[in-house]
């Protein structure tokens, strides 16, 4: 809309050409991998393609192609046996590229600081790298920081972040809170859609010790235990119980945020980490037993989007929920402090409530504040500090032009 319509988007398969460029902006969505496999013969990116033929000189015209070479050194050629035949650019896709010296926005930046990713980012000559990220490098230039507290005023994260630490010593007695309070949360989203028409389904993701076939009952909590647990004793239908590890992935290919999807409860151990977030998340279960080692620095991000981005107004759906299985206080809030430091959301550890008995904050925690009378008559103003100055009895403002910069030799 911004640019009047004059917008092509593009995949890698598909052909552009300079008047394309020249009369639209032309965006071009491209996998970092495709351009950096050790083969680059095997790579379409980078085999002759007629399709590119109007961005170089013709085939005879060997002045062009060696001008273009001695401005772009790094562009692909034929290769040739002998060093006295002159250098003949191939017409790709990759070269194309490379010519028009793009700019390269980049998401996930931070994994892209390998050797391979480099060289295949600078290999485009691109005029600017912008990177996205969540939690940026040291190495990163940072222009734009985005603060998690600006994220809660926009709207779009759910805080506070509960903390329930349950003491039980069966696993189970966690799982059973976790799935009482998923449950109060879907009746609140019922009555939401009723007086919205916005569809929210609570999901609840749990993650375990174990997902391997051959892992299951060695003393360690297995993906398949809680699956049997949540259908045998808590009653959930098998089809709203989705499996996510490196073996199994019940939800791939699956919208969990259409109306017709069933799952409310997805089980991982890490392949939630990092990447994956759902709206829909609100409530994090980490069941191990007390001599396994947590590390919650991505997962407590994976509950924190807020659905639509816009809050409901109803205190238990703009907030997200964490349940653990015997943790020390301490430790479990410092865990998931990390989290939110790994997220890139350091300024909201305040917004991290314990609760160590289960329970809801109770009401007094929250106060209402209203203007004195004296001070009604100041709502909506601001007012700041001047400086001032006496001449001839009277009070004014200092000028810097006339009392300050005139005063100076």
């Amino acid at each position: 809309m911004a640019s009047g319509g004059k917008t092509i988007i593009l995949e890698k398969t598909d052909h552009f050409t300079p008047e394309d460029v020249a009369e639209n902006l032309v965006v071009m969505m491209l996998m970092l991998p495709s351009a950096w496999r050790v083969n680059r013969e095997t790579l379409r990116l980078f085999r002759d393609n007629g399709g590119f033929t109007e961005f170089f000189p013709s085939e005879d015209d060997i002045k062009g192609h060696a001008a273009l070479l001695e401005k772009f050194p790094n562009l692909d050629v034929f290769s040739m046996e002998s060093s006295l035949f002159p250098k003949q650019i191939k017409t790709s896709l990759g070269n194309t590229l490379k010519i028009l010296s793009p700019i390269v926005i980049l998401d996930e930046g931070h994994r892209a600081y390998g050797e391979n990713s480099q060289k295949a980012l600078y290999g485009f000559n691109p005029c600017i790298i912008v990177e996205l990220s969540a939690t940026p490098l040291d190495k990163s230039n940072s222009l734009v920081d985005i603060s998690g507290l600006a994220l809660n005023r926009e709207d779009m994260i759910k805080l506070d972040l509960h903390v329930i630490n349950k003491a039980s010593v069966k696993w189970q007695d966690t799982l059973l809170a976790t799935i009482a309070k998923r449950n109060i949360l879907e009746e609140k989203a019922k009555e939401y859609e009723a007086n919205t028409g916005r569809n929210i389904r609570p999901i609840c993701l749990i993650q375990v010790e174990r997902t391997g076939k051959d892992q299951r009952g060695k003393g360690l909590i297995h993906a398949e235990d809680v699956k049997e647990y949540l259908i045998r004793t808590a009653g959930v239908p098998d089809e709203h119980i989705a499996i996510k590890t490196s073996e199994k992935d019940d939800i791939e290919g699956i919208d969990l945020l259409s109306r017709d999807c069933p799952i409310r409860y997805i089980i991982t151990k890490q392949a939630l980490q990092e990447g994956w977030d759902c709206a829909f998340a609100y409530v994090l279960a980490v069941l191990t037993n007390p001599g396994s080692k947590n590390n919650l620095t991505q997962l407590v991000g994976r509950i924190l989007r807020q659905p639509y981005a816009s809050k409901t107004k109803i205190s238990e759906l703009d907030e997200s929920y964490v349940f653990c299985f015997q943790q020390k206080a301490v430790n479990l809030l410092d865990s998931i402090r990390a989290g939110l430091q790994g997220e890139g959301l350091g300024d909201l550890t305040s917004k991290v409530v314990s609760d160590e008995m289960g329970g809801e904050k109770p009401e007094e925690s929250k106060r209402t504040i209203f203007l004195r009378d004296k001070f009604k008559h100041f709502a909506g103003n601001i007012y700041l500090p001047i400086f001032t100055i006496k001449e001839n009895g009277k009070t004014r403002q200092v000028s810097y032009e006339s009392d300050i910069v005139s005063r100076i030799q």
